[in-house]
C-alpha cells in the first residue's frame, strides 16, 4: 500500500497555485485560480478545490508525460487543491482593498498601477480573461480595464471600460463602485425559493385534487354505508385506490423539480436556479453555464457535494434534496438576452426587492412567467420551470 501510494504521488505535481483576477478577501465570490500541475509519467483524473462552504469544485485533467498544464478553475473561498493524493494550501489574497479591479495585461501601463487601501490591481493575460469571461468567473471583479474589448464577453463583467490610456484608467477607478451581485450568502434570494415538500407545478393541482378527494370520498362512503357492508367494503377500496393513485402522480419518490427566475440586465442574462424534491433524494444535476452555490447562511452546505467544472457548464454531483433541504444555485455568465414578445407587467414586491439591485433604481418588467425550460438536467427530474423573468423595458 506504501509503495502504491508513494507511486501515485509521482505521477503528478502541484507546481504552482495561482490567484487571477481577485487578489483581494472576496469569500462570497469566485475567486478563480490558476494551478499548473506537472507529471513525469503522464496523469489522467480529478483535480479539486474544496471550499470552507462545504463543497468541492471538481475538474478532469490530462497532464501529458513529461509535460505541464495550466488549469484556469473557479473557486469560492477555496482552503486546499488537492490531485492524485496530494494537497496544497491555496494562498491568501495579496492585500486588502475596498476594489477589485483586473487590467488586461496587453494596456501599455499594466505595470505602472500601485494598488492601494481603496484599489488592488491584478494584471490578466488576455487569454486568461477571454476564458475568466466566457465561463462567468467574474463576478469578484468590480472594474475591467481593457485594452480591446473585441472578441471578449464583456457582458460577463459588473463594470468594464476600453482605458488605452492611463488618464482614461484612472477616471474609471475614480468612479467605480462595488459590482451588485448575486453572492454565496444572499438571503433576498432565499425569500423566493419555494416552501414546502411539493412540486411546484403540481402544487395547485395538489390542492385542487386534496379538496375534491376529500369531498368525494365522504360522499362515496356515506352512500356506501347505506347501502350495506359490502357496499361499504367496495366504496372504502375505490376510495383507498383512487387515493393511492393520486399520490403516486403527485407525490412520487425521488421527483426533484428545478424553478428558475431569469434577470436581463444591459443585455444579457443572468439565471438564478432552486432545486428541491417532493421526498428526500440525492441527485445530479447539470447547468448550461457555471453554477455558483447559494446559501441560506455562512454556515454553507448541509452535506458535502462536488460541483464539477465541464467546459461552459457545470454538473452538481451528490446533491441531497428534500422537503426541509433545497438548494439555490445563480449563474453570471453572460448570454444574450431573450427577445421577448408580449404583454409587460409590474414586478411583484418580493422580486423587486429581491433584485434591485441590479437595476440601478429603476423599474423592471415582467415579462414571462411558468415558461418550461430545457437546458437543466437533474436525475429524477419532474419539472423544470422558469417562474419569472425580469427586464429593464
Amino acid at each position: 500500500m506504501i509503495v502504491l501510494a508513494l507511486a501515485l504521488l509521482a505521477q503528478v505535481r502541484v507546481e504552482k497555485v495561482e490567484r487571477v483576477a481577485v487578489d483581494v478577501p472576496r469569500p462570497l465570490s469566485w475567486a478563480p485560480l490558476a494551478i499548473t500541475l506537472r507529471s513525469v509519467e503522464g496523469f489522467k483524473g480529478d483535480l479539486k478545490i474544496r471550499s470552507r462552504f462545504g463543497f468541492t469544485v471538481v475538474k478532469r485533467v490530462d497532464v501529458p508525460r513529461d509535460g505541464f498544464v495550466r488549469e484556469l478553475v473557479p473557486a469560492l473561498d477555496p482552503d486546499s487543491v488537492e490531485i492524485g493524493g496530494a494537497s496544497v494550501t491555496v494562498p491568501r489574497p495579496g492585500g486588502r482593498a475596498d476594489l477589485a479591479v483586473a487590467v488586461d495585461a496587453r494596456l501599455p501601463y499594466a505595470d505602472q498601477l500601485v494598488s492601494g487601501p481603496r484599489v488592488r490591481y491584478s494584471k490578466v493575460a488576455h487569454g486568461d480573461l477571454r476564458k475568466l469571461l466566457e465561463d462567468g468567473m467574474m463576478d469578484g471583479v468590480d472594474l475591467l480595464l481593457l485594452s480591446d474589448a473585441a472578441g471578449l464577453d464583456v457582458g460577463a463583467a459588473a463594470a468594464w471600460v476600453v482605458a488605452p490610456a492611463l488618464a482614461d484608467a484612472e477616471r474609471a477607478v475614480a468612479a467605480a463602485r462595488r459590482a451588485p451581485q448575486v453572492e454565496a450568502v444572499d438571503g433576498p434570494i432565499w425569500e423566493l425559493a419555494p416552501e414546502g415538500g411539493w412540486v411546484p407545478a403540481k402544487r395547485s393541482t395538489g390542492v385542487l385534487f386534496a379538496a375534491a378527494y376529500a369531498f368525494g370520498a365522504f360522499a362515496l362512503l356515506a352512500i356506501g354505508a347505506r347501502r350495506g357492508p359490502r357496499t361499504f367494503c367496495a366504496a372504502a377500496a375505490v376510495a383507498v385506490l383512487a387515493g393511492a393513485g393520486a399520490y403516486a402522480g403527485l407525490f412520487p419518490r425521488g421527483q426533484v423539480w428545478v424553478e428558475e427566475i431569469a434577470v436581463d440586465v444591459a443585455g444579457t442574462e443572468r439565471r438564478i436556479w432552486f432545486v428541491g424534491a417532493a421526498t428526500p433524494a440525492e441527485t445530479a444535476v447539470s447547468f448550461p453555464r457555471l453554477a455558483k452555490p447559494v446559501f441560506r447562511d455562512a454556515s454553507g452546505a448541509e452535506r458535502p457535494f462536488a460541483l464539477r467544472v465541464e467546459g461552459r457548464g457545470c454538473a452538481v454531483e451528490a446533491l441531497a434534496l428534500g422537503p426541509g433541504a433545497r438548494a439555490c444555485f445563480a449563474s453570471m455568465a453572460a448570454a444574450p438576452a431573450s427577445d421577448l414578445r408580449g404583454p409587460e407587467a409590474p414586478v411583484s414586491d418580493p422580486l423587486r426587492g429581491a433584485f434591485e439591485r441590479f437595476f440601478g433604481g429603476r423599474a423592471p418588467a415582467l415579462v414571462r412567467e411558468s415558461a418550461v425550460i430545457s437546458d437543466v438536467t437533474a436525475v429524477g427530474l419532474a419539472d423544470a420551470r422558469r417562474r419569472a423573468r425580469l427586464r429593464l423595458p
